[in-house]
């Protein structure tokens, strides 16, 4: 009993291990003195594995993840190039690329099997190690930027910047579209269901300077249009009401009254029965 415990201190002495926190995943590949590197098990979220000596640990998240594209330093990448119809102002074959910010949220599909796929066919190339996806920036601008402006592109074609740019269901519906494409875009660019868990949200795209100062005069134009039309009913009900008043009191009537309501005409009121003397003045 007494050399058994020596001996596994020495066991375990020459061990490697590696342990994930809750939201990782891990690979074991046995890589021993005299075996070729093969590969062992996987390591389940918030696990510690104890393995051979020399054998190597490799270490991938678990759960979601996001990709944010935008203008931002923060963001993961810049913004994607919505490639919109022009409206009648540019006509009806040209293009217009407005600035569509989002955010893509994503997790990597951890089966075992699929995730040693992932290891092997992606992972190898960003830089995989015991401390995670040395290149995960590099990764996701690959595999994802590319599929995300491709479905954006499709989702967006044939309808006008205007609509874009003012129908929030408009908007709604070609980031519906952009959900639907994306995961068999991903997939195929990276040659197998590596991912899952695609969720798209597309924020109200940003029109480039001359398209902005354009709808902005168009928008003063259109304010100035309805004072206009709003002035002229004013206009037409005080017609309306000066046509009325002539017709009841006549047209010099219609001058007494006004020039009382200018306070051109003084009028002083008498009370009945009061004996009134009106002096017009010496006759010139």
């Amino acid at each position: 009993m007494t050399l058994l415990a020596p001996l596994a201190v020495l066991a375990l002495a020459g061990c490697s291990q590696m342990s994930t926190d809750v939201d990782e995943v891990g690979l074991q590949y046995e890589n021993g003195v005299i075996s070729n590197v093969s590969f062992d098990h996987c390591i389940d979220p918030g696990q510690r594995s104890w393995d051979g000596p020399g054998d190597d640990h490799y270490k991938y998240p678990a759960g979601q993840r996001t990709y944010d594209f935008g203008t931002g330093e923060k963001q993961d990448g810049g913004a994607l190039a919505l490639i919109a119809a022009g409206s009648g102002e540019q006509g009806a074959n040209t293009q217009v690329q407005l600035a569509q910010v989002g955010t893509l949220t994503f997790e990597l599909n951890t089966d075992c099997d699929v995730l040693r796929a992932f290891h092997e066919n992606i992972g190898r190339k960003y830089g995989a190690g015991k401390d995670g996806l040395q290149n995960w920036s590099g990764f996701m601008e690959t595999y994802l930027r590319g599929p995300l402006q491709r479905s954006l592109t499709e989702a967006a074609q044939g309808v006008d910047w205007k609509t874009i740019y003012a129908d929030a269901k408009v908007r709604k519906d070609i980031e519906g579209r952009v959900n639907e494409l994306l995961p068999g875009y991903v997939n195929q660019l990276a040659g197998g269901d590596y991912f899952t868990g695609f969720a798209v949200s597309l924020s109200t795209p940003t029109l480039p300077d001359e398209l902005a100062n354009a709808l902005q005069q168009t928008q003063v134009a259109i304010e100035q249009n309805t004072a206009q039309q709003q002035r002229n009913v004013q206009v037409q009900s005080e017609l309306d009401s000066i046509r009325q008043l002539v017709e009841v009191l006549g047209p010099d009537g219609y001058n007494t009254y006004q020039a009382i309501k200018d306070g051109k005409v003084t009028v002083i009121p008498v009370p009945q029965g009061t004996a009134l003397n009106v002096n017009p003045g010496a006759p010139s």
